[in-house]
C-alpha cells in the first residue's frame, strides 16, 4: 500500500482510523453506485425491474450504512481531510456517470413501463445521498465547513430541477412522495440528469468539498 504524506500525518495525529473509516465508507457507496449503473445500462435492452429495485435498495442501504459509520467517527483536522479529496472526487465522477446512464435511457425506461420503479428508487437514493454528503462535510474542520456551507442549498436547488425534468419526460405512472431515507428527502442526489448541464452541476458538491479542504490548509 502506498502511503501519502497526508496519510502519514493522519496516522501521526492518531486520527488515521477515523479517516480510513470515512474513506472506506465512501468507497462502499462507490461500489454500490457501480452496481446500480450496470442496471441502468441494461435498461436499453432489458426491462428487469426487479434488478432496478434490488440494486436501488442496495445503494440506499450502502449510503445509510456509510453515513452511520461516518457519523460515529470523530471529526478530523485539515491535514487528515486531504486524504478524502480523491475518494470524494471519484464518487462525484461515478455519480455523474450514473446520471449519464439514466439520461440516455429515459425513453427506454418509459417504453418498458419502468417509470414507477425507477423514479421512486432514485428519489430514495437522492434523499439519502444528500444526508451522506452532509455527514462527510460535518467531519471536516470548521473553517472548511464555512467554505463548503453553500453546498447543501445549491445541491437541493439543482437536484430538484433534475428530478422535475426527468419526471416530465418519464410519462409513466410515478409513485408520489419523497424517499424514506435519512437525507432531506427533497433532492435527486443520485443525479438522474435529463440535461448535461444538470450532470455537471451535480459535481459541484464534490469539487467544492475538495476546494474547502484544501483552503483549510492555507
Amino acid at each position: 500500500m502506498k502511503f501519502s504524506s497526508a496519510m502519514i500525518l493522519a496516522a501521526a495525529t492518531g486520527s488515521y482510523a477515523s479517516v480510513e473509516t470515512i474513506r472506506s465508507s465512501i468507497n462502499a457507496v462507490e461500489n454500490a453506485v457501480d452496481s446500480f449503473s450496470k442496471v441502468a445500462k441494461s435498461l436499453a435492452t432489458d426491462s428487469n425491474l426487479e434488478a432496478v429495485k434490488t440494486q436501488g435498495e442496495a445503494l440506499v442501504s450502502a449510503i445509510q450504512s456509510s453515513q452511520a459509520s461516518i457519523e460515529a467517527e470523530a471529526s478530523i483536522d485539515a491535514s487528515d481531510a486531504l486524504v478524502l479529496g480523491e475518494p470524494v472526487k471519484d464518487l462525484a465522477v461515478k455519480v455523474e456517470s450514473l446520471a449519464d446512464d439514466f439520461e440516455s435511457r429515459i425513453a427506454a425506461i418509459e417504453k418498458a413501463g419502468a417509470c414507477n420503479t425507477v423514479v421512486p428508487a432514485l428519489r430514495d437514493i437522492d434523499a439519502n445521498f444528500d444526508g451522506l454528503l452532509k455527514s462527510i462535510v460535518g467531519k471536516v474542520p470548521k473553517n472548511a465547513q464555512l467554505i463548503a456551507s453553500p453546498i447543501s442549498s445549491r445541491l437541493t436547488s439543482s437536484l430538484k430541477q433534475v428530478r422535475q425534468e426527468v419526471e416530465s419526460k418519464c410519462k409513466g405512472k410515478i409513485t408520489s412522495g419523497n424517499g424514506n431515507g435519512n437525507g432531506t428527502g427533497n433532492s435527486s442526489a443520485s443525479g438522474l440528469s435529463a440535461e448535461s448541464s444538470a450532470s455537471v452541476s451535480f459535481l459541484a458538491p464534490g469539487c467544492a468539498l475538495i476546494l474547502a479542504i484544501a483552503a483549510a490548509m492555507l
